[in-house]
């Protein structure tokens, strides 16, 4: 859905026709009575009295919880006032996500507010964008079905109950780590091999670590924000940015950006073939907590931004993992530079010869048909938000 302001949902008057941008687009056809019935349905959601007779209150709470961790402004949260399904139920409302490839901050260049994708201000502001007023280029008043909840303090108190229980489920409990690096490790080889990728692997494990450094970063952000030692809302944060978590060193744009042209990694070009200055793949594992930075962190961190950003691993190598790709010994490979096994790979690679065959991982033959088509996508971060947005959201749904 998108277009005027009864798209954002606020009412405008009794008549059908002024809520063409609803239904014209409709998936279904409405007949006269439903039409009707949705009209009603938003005038009381605008009066904001008796909430739960037309909203599917913690369903559409789940949904912003998840929209919101995302910051994704391409969408009924941002100035276009778009990108999303109503879905209605005997006069309830609920929402449907829809068309997140510019999430993370990436529409407009974090945050919503025009700066830079590629600056750290623009990643700073994105992770820690404000939960209770979640809106770029609108006011709270301008988008009633968040508006109007989060102005009920009981809706708002629940609103922070499903935020919490995001975060310690997802993040604190390790859970989000484990399924990154189980997607990254299935599907990097076949990025590395894949002829028809927007992008150099390079880039790929770049924008790959650049997703999971700002996953934990605006799960810490949002952990402040919910206990009141990071300001929740835009005038908090304009009068004390202070507490404010350090994103400065990772750059959105590194995740893809509006330029994308062919829907590839924003505008930095490169053809993805496996000679056009990438990496090559090495399997990843979660990292120590108390490792220290790795060689390929960014020097001029701070030692506490070093420290969030998870002591990045993405050069490092599984030597079990390459034993069995490249049929040495693991004896051979330890005796290796790293800066030699990437040479060698890279070789195998252009050489068409780099075993596929299974690995440490135990990667199932149908995940692997899989995995082609997901490769395709372009990498991990259509797949991780499938995961947070399933896992979320269902999961909600069955209690």
């Amino acid at each position: 859905m998108g277009g005027n302001d009864s798209v954002a949902l606020v009412y405008q008057d009794d008549d059908i026709d002024s809520y063409s941008s609803i239904f014209n687009y409709s998936v279904f056809k409405p007949d006269y009575a439903d039409k009707k019935r949705l009209i009603k349905s938003i005038k009381q959601l605008n009066e904001g009295e008796n909430l739960e007779e037309v909203v599917n209150i913690d369903e559409v709470l789940s949904y912003f919880v998840a929209h919101n961790f995302v910051v994704n402004f391409d969408s009924y949260t941002g100035s276009m006032m778009h990108n999303y399904y109503l879905y209605e139920d005997d006069g309830q409302l609920s929402m449907i996500a829809w068309d997140y490839n510019l999430a993370f901050g990436g529409f407009s260049g974090g945050g919503g507010g025009g700066k830079d994708s590629s600056s750290g201000d623009s990643a700073t502001e994105a992770v820690n964008y404000p939960i209770d007023t979640p809106l770029s280029g609108a006011e709270m008043e301008d988008r009633p079905m968040i508006g109007k909840l989060l102005e009920n303090e009981e809706y708002l108190e629940r609103y922070h109950e499903l935020f919490d229980e995001f975060i310690a489920n997802y993040f604190e409990s390790g859970d989000f780590e484990d399924e990154y690096y189980r997607v990254y490790n299935m599907i990097l080889e076949y990025v590395a091999k894949d002829p028809t990728k927007f992008c150099t692997l390079d880039e790929f494990v770049t924008g790959a670590d650049t997703l999971r450094q700002f996953c934990n970063l605006r799960a810490e952000s949002v952990r402040g924000q919910l206990n009141g030692t990071i300001p929740s809302t835009s005038d908090g944060q304009a009068e004390d940015s202070s507490s404010l978590i350090d994103a400065s060193f990772i750059s959105i744009s590194d995740m893809g950006s509006m330029n994308a042209g062919g829907g590839g990694m924003g505008d930095r070009g490169g053809s993805g073939d496996a000679d056009s200055g990438g990496e090559s793949p090495g399997e990843v594992n979660a990292p120590d907590e108390n490792a220290a930075p790795s060689e390929n962190d960014n020097s001029g961190e701070s030692s506490d931004s070093a420290e969030r950003s998870g002591n990045s691993r993405s050069g490092e190598f599984n030597i079990d993992t390459l034993s069995e790709m490249l049929g040495m010994d693991v004896s051979e490979l330890e005796a290796m530079t790293q800066d030699e096994i990437r040479e060698l790979l890279q070789e195998k690679i252009n050489n068409g010869e780099l075993n596929l065959s299974p690995r440490g991982n135990n990667v199932m033959e149908e995940e692997r048909d899989m995995v082609e088509t997901y490769a395709l996508l372009g990498g991990s971060v259509l797949l991780l938000l499938i995961g947070i947005f399933a896992a979320f959201l269902f999961k909600r749904r069955r209690k």
